[in-house]
């Protein structure tokens, strides 16, 4: 999958919820089910990628702290 996604240049999660509900909806889950757990799984994959990133770039002094805690709080 992360193969696939960065050739496409796109995230790894626009790949992974729609499988991952396919997959669960196939298994006979009621369908309300599986595209929370689908949404729950790629918000829980994509949060902590994106701190250990900006944290990443932050070490190498490439961020401006102000715009970043504004966008931080409003993306929150």
């Amino acid at each position: 999958m992360g193969f696939a996604t960065g050739l496409w240049g796109v995230g790894r999660c626009f790949i992974l919820a729609p499988v991952q509900f396919l997959l669960l909806l196939s298994l006979g889950i009621d369908p309300d089910t599986p595209i929370r757990i689908a949404f729950g799984t790629s918000l829980a994959v994509i949060l902590p990628t994106a701190i250990i990133g900006t944290y990443s770039h932050y070490c190498r002094k490439c961020v401006l702290i102000k715009p970043a805690i504004i966008m931080g709080i409003m993306g929150l």
